[in-house]
């Protein structure tokens, strides 16, 4: 599950530091993360928060 359809309010592309950032790219693995944890409910309503998330690269650096 993308973070666009987890969070449907995030406008996407969103401007960084550095140009700008789409959440339905390099974070799928968050996605599948939360919904694995069963907390894709629990996230689908907040509203102004700030989200600390690794990307899809950061997951594959674990490995």
């Amino acid at each position: 599950m993308s973070l666009e359809a987890l969070f449907p309010t995030i406008t996407s592309p969103l401007p960084v530091m550095g140009g700008t950032w789409s959440p339905a790219d390099d974070f799928e693995v968050l996605g599948l993360a939360l919904e694995a944890a069963d907390l894709t409910e629990a996230v689908q309503g907040l509203e102004d928060f700030t989200l600390f998330a690794p990307t899809d690269a950061a997951f594959a650096g674990l490995a």
